[in-house]
């Protein structure tokens, strides 16, 4: 019985290794992402890039908008049905500046130390898109269900 158990362990944990290397087009079971940490998953995210710099555009105004993917999770749809199963794909978030921030450190200090802080200001602002999908790719667990009562007995109150 042990030995069964070691086994069931052993396969649960190859299991979960296997499918934190998410990949875009897999399909993720309710019981495989219970098993995920999403605290140290890798969402494969970069910044969409164009002959090695990064991709922007810029209106009129001087408002402009980076891009990044990631890879996250949908819900699987078959023949209209949810399936209870998550696909993995990919997803473009934007990330808004204004280039008067940047042109306005620029003059008070000097090129380099703009392109530094812009640098800091996209790495910050991607790192908080990610984290908050993270959060909202853990919401999608099995949550267990707490009964206060096996606490409340010990309190001795």
């Amino acid at each position: 019985m042990k030995k069964n158990y070691l086994i069931l362990l052993g396969l649960m944990f190859v299991a979960t290794f296997v499918v934190a290397a998410i990949n875009v087009g897999d399909i993720i079971t309710q019981q495989q992402l219970d098993g995920i940490n999403f605290g140290n998953i890798d969402l494969g995210e970069s910044f969409i890039k164009e002959d090695g710099k990064a991709t922007y555009d810029c209106d009129y105004r001087g408002e402009c908008t980076f891009y990044i993917k990631y890879k996250t999770l949908k819900n699987e749809i078959i023949d209209g049905d949810l399936t209870g199963n998550y696909e993995v794909v990919e997803q473009t978030s934007k990330i808004k500046t204004n280039i008067k921030t940047w042109v306005d450190i620029k003059n008070e200090h000097n090129k380099t130390y703009a392109i530094q802080q812009l640098r800091t200001y996209l790495v910050d602002r991607k790192d908080l898109i990610i984290n908050v999908t993270k959060q909202r790719l853990a919401r999608k667990q099995t949550q267990v269900q707490l009964d206060m009562s096996e606490f409340v007995e010990d309190l001795n109150l």
